[in-house]
């Protein structure tokens, strides 16, 4: 939403330095529909168990859980100590979102798990795991 009100004000300043605000209108219009394209904040759906390092009935309390997704892809590297291979080429969430989003669903045990990681690289998620919805 910051953006918006980047492109609000920078438009208004321009405005009150040019009277062709018809131009600068369809300017904002077209700015805003690049904005929607690019940066509307997609998410994912955890439809099935992710692999990992958590035990299995931890793993499974991420099914059914929407996160915003931090990027679409993450680098084809491990990432973190214990990220190892399993979910390489996968969805990047930030920890906070993903522990929130366990939080709301009131999936506690989970977030207990989960928390003392919150301060560690992205969450990432296996394609094959996730749903992109917006």
């Amino acid at each position: 939403m910051w953006i918006k009100a980047l492109i609000f004000k920078i438009v208004t300043k321009m405005m009150k330095k040019t009277r062709k605000s018809l131009l600068l209108t369809f300017y904002c219009k077209y700015i805003l529909k690049l904005k929607h394209k690019k940066y509307v904040m997609t998410k994912i759906l955890i439809i099935s168990t992710p692999p990992g390092f958590a035990p299995e009935h931890i793993r499974k309390q991420w099914i059914d859980i929407e996160i915003p997704l931090l990027g679409i892809e993450n680098s084809q590297k491990p990432v973190g100590n214990r990220s190892g291979t399993e979910n390489l080429g996968g969805y990047q969430v930030l920890p906070k979102d993903a522990i929130a989003a366990l939080e709301k669903a009131g999936k506690h045990e989970a977030v207990e798990f989960w928390t003392p990681y919150s301060g560690a690289q992205n969450f990432t998620f296996k394609k094959e795991v996730c749903k992109l919805i917006e």
